[in-house]
């Protein structure tokens, strides 16, 4: 990978939209040349796919909540598929160091996050202790910078 590699992931991380043209235009080169290069990141596996960023808060997802949930070590990877399999969950991690998993989840309300701690959370006996934390503000993204 080159720089010029380099700065088309930045700028399809930015807008995965962006034509073949268009790229050619900005780095002075051909819409076939950025074609090859853009399907040679895809063939080494350094594109994984193209998708779009959806803003939660448009479906009613106004709490964005981030979860430490300590979990008996032979119940891991079954409470990551559980938790993994549930709507409001975007992200599940395993984390080294630790028996605890960390899930980000989208909810629309405080309700539906103390119906989702008591029913999905607090209701399972492998998991020992939940953490929760409610996104106050984004500063990055993906990349992206939402500093002032």
């Amino acid at each position: 990978m080159d720089e010029l590699d380099m700065k088309l992931l930045e700028d399809l991380s930015r807008d995965s939209r962006l034509s073949y043209a268009e790229l050619g235009r900005k780095y002075n080169l051909s819409r076939v040349c950025i074609r090859e290069r853009i399907n040679n990141l895809v063939e080494q596996g350094v594109i994984e796919r193209f998708t779009i960023v959806v803003n939660p808060e448009k479906l009613g997802k106004k709490l964005a909540v981030f979860f430490d949930i300590e979990v008996k070590p032979h119940a891991l990877y079954k409470m990551a598929e559980e938790l993994a399999a549930e709507e409001p969950v975007t992200n599940i991690y395993l984390m080294t160091g630790s028996q605890t998993l960390y899930a980000n989840a989208l909810l629309e309300s405080h309700e539906e996050l103390e119906r989702f701690i008591k029913e999905k959370l607090y209701s399972k006996s492998d998991i020992l202790r939940v953490n929760t934390n409610i996104m106050l503000k984004k500063f990055k993204i993906n990349n992206i910078s939402f500093c002032p």
